[in-house]
């Protein structure tokens, strides 16, 4: 899935989700996004993102840091994102500017966290 609309056909061609106040088979961005927020929330997982690079940029910055203020809410902060991608540092100084920060940890202490590069 390259992009929130690739996400959206996966959805909906896998039934993964149904709305309870879907309208016609219809879902919209804030169906789908609270979904996966809750779904996030409320899921012990862990999340591999191949080729991270391809996803449309929004898309992309956007469920990573739903995931990374989830795991850090509910203080499950660990090493639970797997990708691979060409260059980190543009999502990583992207992800420094959108996360929540803490009483406790500042932004990029919370990145730094749930996320841990390796270079191959």
């Amino acid at each position: 899935m390259k992009s929130f609309s690739d996400y959206l056909d996966v959805v909906q061609s896998k039934k993964l989700f149904s709305p309870f106040y879907e309208t016609k088979g219809k879902y919209n961005l804030n169906q789908i996004l609270d979904f996966h927020i809750d779904w996030i929330a409320e899921n012990n997982c862990l999340f591999i993102f191949e080729e991270f690079q391809e996803v449309e940029g929004k898309f992309g910055l956007e469920i990573l840091r739903i995931m990374i203020n989830n795991l850090e809410s509910n203080h499950q902060s660990s090493t639970k994102i797997i990708m691979t991608l060409e260059d980190e540092t543009e999502l990583i100084n992207s992800l420094n500017e959108t996360v929540h920060k803490t009483q406790y940890k500042t932004r990029a202490q919370i990145v730094e966290s749930n996320l841990q590069i390796i270079a191959l």
